[in-house]
């Protein structure tokens, strides 16, 4: 391949070469880790000659058993093509009804389509691997609390944390490949979907109109066109920005004073400044 040819290749790919180098990483750098000795009770830093397990110690060692934290080889048996062209008539998942959403057609679903398939397969490496680690870790900090062994529910603290961590950074960025191959429209469409969902939970036990429901989702998309910029899901996939009560209550306001019926309304109760509740009458 001529040199310029390889340019161009490495230029059109950058994004895929760029998301499978970071999920590498991840994954190998999660394992290198736990396939560390255990540390010494003196100096947390510095492995001893012990093969890498967390041992619970305990008064009664039966009664607390050891955690093993071993890496698991990855065995991704799926194709780079989503769910999103595999349904088959039941209830939508999530990047489904995204798709569904924004009507994702021709080369817009493709592209979506196949972040959505190399997330799968990534997701499927994590929690056949070192993701996995977690239960582990998770029973054996069980039976150190119950056996009120401090220097063992330490070293798992640790351990439980950075599994925790680094499986929210890496399912965040995962998400963010997915949704940034949605268009700004298309992401503030989904925004406005995220929005109404918080809107509604706040009246989830009052019977709204067809045409009610429409005037709230008008609402949330409009919030959802203000707020949703260029890079907002590259930085934010999960939108948490967007689920805030300083987005959510003004338009549960308007949904309450404007939208609602006088008889709804005396159904909702209504947040005081200093955070008590005032029934409506």
């Amino acid at each position: 391949m001529k040199r310029d040819e390889m340019a161009a290749f490495l230029k059109s790919n950058q994004r895929v070469l760029a998301f499978w180098g970071v999920a590498v990483v991840l994954v190998i750098s999660t394992w290198a880790f736990f396939m560390r000795k255990s540390p010494a009770p003196a100096v947390a830093d510095e492995p001893t000659a012990a093969p890498a397990a967390v041992a619970v110690a305990t008064p009664n060692p039966a009664a607390v058993p050891s955690v093993s934290i071993t890496p698991v080889a990855p065995k991704p048996s799926i194709s780079i093509t989503s769910s999103v062209t595999r349904n088959t008539g039941g209830a939508l998942d999530e990047y489904q009804y995204m798709a569904k959403l924004n009507n994702l057609t021709g080369d817009n679903l493709a592209k979506f389509d196949r972040a959505c398939g190399e997330r799968e397969i990534a997701i499927n490496a994590w929690t056949s691997g070192p993701g996995k680690q977690v239960e582990d870790v998770r029973a054996a900090m069980k039976a150190a609390k119950a056996a009120k062994d401090e220097a063992a529910i330490a070293e798992l603290q640790v351990k439980y944390d950075l599994l925790n961590q680094m499986d929210l950074d890496y399912r965040t960025q995962l998400r963010a490949n997915v949704l940034t191959t949605l268009t700004l429209e298309q992401q503030r469409r989904w925004a406005g979907f995220v929005i109404n969902q918080q809107v509604m939970k706040k009246f989830s036990k009052i019977e709204l109109s067809d045409r009610q429901k429409e005037s709230v989702q008008r609402l949330a998309d409009e919030t959802a066109d203000r707020a949703v910029k260029q890079d907002m899901v590259e930085k934010d996939p999960y939108l948490n920005a967007l689920k805030t009560p300083e987005v959510i209550d003004p338009i549960a306001n308007k949904v309450r004073d404007k939208i609602l019926t006088i008889e709804q309304r005396m159904r909702v109760p209504q947040t005081g400044k200093n955070g008590s509740v005032i029934l409506t009458r």
